[in-house]
């Protein structure tokens, strides 16, 4: 016990920085974990217009019929996050309304090998609301720049050394000779000047690329990289926009106000994404729900769904649902 809470702190200590980083900002860390082990997330995908000015989206009217969609996620700690997607011909998502039903066993591999930045970018805004990860942003961000890190790409390697050598220590210490020595006090005066010295720096590296701005009084973080742009509210992490640039053009994404669901969850109440052609697609949360399956497996739950679809006719495909969904 007393190993495991030295560790805590030790590890603790050194990430409570003064900047922030990129993939830190990404998680919604002021938003509460998940406790369950299935989220679903509903929302609504809306083709609204071309250039419409910023601060109209929420009253532009669709050019298309919205895909309304219910996205079910399996979270279980060291297994792929698992996604059921079910769409519906309207908002009211009844089962007697469902139009199509896809699943992915692995999401974050799928991303992995997706090529269309506005289908990665839907998917990472449901990991990193729905389940407060930084997982889609990871793939989507590092294929879009050689400068994005992730934190483990940031992490101080001789400090991490240090530290794995250390909990070593403390594991053997019961049974080890009266002589051993710490590794974070060596015997020798050189080395132990070394230790200290390396103890005072950041288990996370700062990247250089996350500024403090500030904006009609306001505080905000700004991260600027090759081929992104993102800003941050200061105090919660909250995100309020992103510009990504790819080979097809710069896409651009607004985030509105947040709502809380269930009391707990924050999310906010519309995304909206800008893209190289000039068309604006508005992406509305409507429902975030976060429980404990009772022994159903994921294959049970997608099985649920199929049976409920049963054979309807195919759904017709929109350019919403080309662009952004699978």
């Amino acid at each position: 016990m007393k190993i495991s809470i030295l560790f805590i702190y030790l590890f603790s200590l050194p990430l409570v920085a003064a900047i922030p980083t990129f993939e830190g900002l990404l998680r919604n860390g002021s938003n509460q974990d998940v406790t369950g082990d299935t989220v679903a997330l509903s929302f609504i995908l809306e083709h609204v217009s071309r250039s419409v000015s910023i601060g109209a989206e929420q009253d532009a009217r669709p050019l298309d019929p919205p895909a309304y969609v219910k996205a079910i996620f399996t979270v279980v700690d060291g297994e792929p996050i698992n996604l059921l997607q079910v769409q519906y011909n309207a908002e009211g998502m009844s089962n007697d309304q469902i139009t199509a039903v896809e699943k992915k066993d692995n999401l974050v591999q799928s991303l992995r090998q997706e090529s269309h930045v506005e289908k990665s970018l839907l998917y990472s805004f449901l990991i990193k609301y729905g389940l407060n990860k930084s997982d889609g942003f990871n793939q989507l961000l590092s294929k879009i720049s050689s400068e994005y890190r992730t934190n483990a790409q940031l992490v101080n390697p001789e400090l991490r050394s240090l530290y794995s050598k250390q909990k070593s220590f403390l594991q053997k210490k019961p049974n080890a000779d009266e002589g051993a020595v710490s590794p974070l006090r060596p015997s020798d005066p050189e080395e132990r000047e070394e230790v200290t010295k390396l103890l005072k720096e950041n288990f996370i590296r700062e990247s250089g690329h996350v500024k403090i701005m500030r904006q009609r009084n306001k505080f905000f973080w700004e991260v600027e990289m090759e081929n992104i742009k993102a800003i941050f509210t200061q105090e919660n992490h909250q995100l309020r926009s992103m510009q990504l640039r790819s080979i097809d053009g710069l896409v651009s994404v607004n985030v509105g106000e947040f709502i809380m669901f269930n009391g707990v969850h924050q999310i906010p109440r519309m995304i909206t994404f800008s893209l190289p052609s000039e068309d604006v697609y508005r992406l509305r949360f409507t429902a975030h729900q976060d429980f404990v399956s009772r022994g159903k497996t994921f294959s049970q739950r997608v099985e649920d769904y199929q049976k409920l679809l049963g054979s309807r006719p195919p759904k017709e495909i929109t350019n919403t649902d080309r662009l952004f969904l699978f």
